[in-house]
């Protein structure tokens, strides 16, 4: 992912945190969001307890 991607990327993740409170919510913005901007399918996972 080059700089810029990341980025848009970052910005894309503040802003559904903003938006939404709810784990599954920012998931399917930031999923749904990076599917448009990059016209592929892209997964995203949120939790909190990853990598225990």
């Amino acid at each position: 992912m080059d700089h810029v991607m990341k980025q848009e990327v970052s910005r894309l993740i503040l802003e559904a945190f903003t938006k939404h409170s709810l784990e599954r919510n920012i998931a399917s913005y930031i999923k749904k969001e990076l599917d448009r901007m990059c016209f592929s399918s892209w997964h995203c996972i949120i939790g909190k307890h990853y990598g225990r």
